[in-house]
């Protein structure tokens, strides 16, 4: 038996978009989905409407490729990001533990 209602992660890969971008598309209206606890669920049914205008006459295997390698460029950018912010951090310890310890104390 196919299950009508599936979770955000599940419709983002339908539709071939992030999470993030199912959740906005729910603020904005555009994605009607039903809150369950913390979390969404949406109709198979319309959620397959919806892509099919999305799609719009491609093959579903060419409409998600691009989206996969932005995934993978946008990964790599985060990856990045998070190490500087790491290292940035790390210096701001070294420079200043002492200062930083005794605001604790305080």
């Amino acid at each position: 038996m196919k299950k009508h209602l599936i979770g955000t992660t599940e419709a983002a890969d339908i539709l071939g978009i992030s999470r993030i971008a199912v959740f906005k598309r729910i603020q904005k209206g555009q994605l009607e989905a039903v809150k369950v606890g913390r979390n969404y669920v949406i109709d198979r049914r319309k959620l397959e409407e919806i892509s099919s205008k999305y799609v719009s006459g491609r093959p579903e295997s060419a409409s998600r490729t691009k989206p996969a390698a932005e995934s993978v460029e946008r990964k790599k950018a985060e990856k990045h990001v998070k190490k500087e912010i790491s290292e940035a951090v790390g210096k701001a310890m070294k420079q200043y533990r002492d200062a930083i310890k005794r605001m604790g104390i305080e």
